[in-house]
């Protein structure tokens, strides 16, 4: 076994916290009857509950509440924020202070990676420019967000970008945005993660996974044998201080491939990706030494 002793006491899940701090919100919509409600907002549409048909049953009615429109903004000013806000709310939508699963759109003033985005981009959300909601606001009622989602053909040409990397990062928010609607597989589903990181950087990478569909463990919290590292599909590492060329070696032998934190970015921009591309340099490098030693017989023959 290769047993690793804990920098610290901490548990195996580590709850998540809120990127600017408090407690999340309840992301369960509560069911409206006829009874207690009226009239129920969707959008800019108001729905008489009187002329429902009054064979539905309530979670049908819940459907509907969960169709609401529910923003969260980044990349940009306070004052931008809090005047998005307002015209998302007098449209009948919602505003969240903190990224969940009810979280429909994310608003974007410019592509900066950082976890709101990487979030909304693995589980399939739209992420929009600020010119949505004001053309919607305008227009008394919400637009069809094509023409106003980051990467979609009809808005990628309206921008210009600094690097090939933040064109490919706006290009895999409309990307994966169809691609879970189209398969239902959010992009880290069928994930097992194997984390080597600092625990600070824990939640924000757990956050990520796991809106992603995925799964995850910390190292500190496993004891590595080779059944445990059966099942994990990938590690990724932050440093080379937090392994050993002996637990390598173990990861090559079980056959897991192992990269650095960026390559849950990586994964989600390229779309012609070989893998074996981005491995992490001291997988890589002892993975050719291991393989160079296996042709010693052979040359020596």
């Amino acid at each position: 076994m290769l047993a690793r002793p804990s920098t610290s006491k901490s548990v195996c899940r580590v709850e998540m916290q809120r990127e600017e701090g408090g407690s999340r919100p309840n992301s369960i919509m509560p069911v409206a009857t006829k009874e207690d409600v009226t009239k129920t907002m969707y959008g800019a549409a108001i729905f008489d509950v009187d002329k429902m048909d009054g064979d539905k049953e309530p979670s049908e009615a819940s459907a509907a509440c969960a169709k609401m429109r529910r923003f969260i903004f980044s990349s940009l000013s306070i004052e931008d924020r809090d005047r998005l806000g307002a015209l998302v709310k007098q449209l009948g939508a919602e505003v969240c202070s903190d990224f969940d699963d009810s979280v429909t759109h994310l608003c974007c003033g410019s592509i900066i990676r950082n976890v709101k985005l990487m979030r909304a981009v693995c589980a399939g959300k739209y992420v929009i420019v600020p010119e949505y909601i004001e053309g919607s606001h305008n227009a008394g009622r919400w637009l069809e967000e094509s023409d106003f989602e980051w990467g979609s053909e009809a808005n990628i040409s309206k921008h210009t970008f600094e690097n090939s990397r933040q064109e490919k990062l706006a290009a895999a928010c409309h990307r994966w945005r169809v691609r879970v609607k189209e398969t239902s597989r959010k992009a880290f589903d069928g994930w097992c993660v194997l984390f080597y990181c600092n625990q600070r950087r824990l939640p924000d990478l757990a956050k990520i996974v796991e809106d992603g569909g995925g799964t995850w463990r910390w190292r500190d919290d496993v004891t590595l044998t080779p059944d445990t590292v059966n099942t994990f599909t990938v590690a990724l590492i932050e440093r080379s201080q937090y392994w050993t060329v002996l637990e390598i070696d173990t990861l090559i032998d079980r056959g897991l491939r192992c990269y650095p934190l960026d390559y849950l970015s990586t994964y989600l921009m390229e779309t012609d990706l070989n893998p074996d591309k981005f491995l992490h340099k001291d997988y890589a490098a002892r993975l050719k030494a291991k393989d160079f030693v296996k042709l010693l017989p052979v040359m020596k023959g």
